[in-house]
């Protein structure tokens, strides 16, 4: 009774009809009660009581329907916001990581380049030890010939 507005509880004077789809007289609708673990029941009310208004029924229920249709509108609107905020999320951490492996890839390609520079001058230095030495007993050579 308490999940429906007041003027649908089942009250006393009212008769039941049908029990899980099925007709009958009293008796016979009372064994499908016993006998049913799960009943679906309706009812004919044979008269309204003092207070009840069926269109002030109908519009309490119109507002919770529409109360719980805002609060279901809220609760979407809530997860799209939640969904929406994951995703940008998500795009920055992309963007960050991006940002890092980029970063690491300029810093390996500079210290590549600095190797590089780096045996380029050590082969330079060579090269002109190595000349500078020859040039060295050449003149020596030289020096030797001209006392002899």
């Amino acid at each position: 009774n308490n999940c429906h507005p007041s003027f649908l509880h089942v009250r006393q004077g009212d008769l039941m009809v049908e029990v899980n789809g099925n007709r009958g007289d009293g008796a016979t609708l009372m064994q499908f009660c016993k006998t049913e673990q799960e009943l679906t029941m309706r009812f004919l009310r044979t008269k309204p009581l003092p207070g009840d208004d069926p269109i002030e029924a109908l519009q309490a229920l119109k507002e919770k329907v529409e109360e719980r249709r805002q609060k279901e509108l809220e609760a979407r609107k809530e997860r799209q916001k939640e969904a929406q905020r994951l995703r940008e999320e998500k795009k920055r951490a992309k963007e960050e990581q991006e940002a890092k492996e980029k970063k690491e890839k300029e810093e390996k390609k500079k210290a590549e380049q600095a190797e590089q520079a780096r045996l380029k001058a050590k082969k330079q230095q060579e090269e002109k030890e190595a000349k500078e030495a020859k040039e060295k007993k050449e003149k020596e050579e030289q020096e030797q010939r001209e006392r002899e």
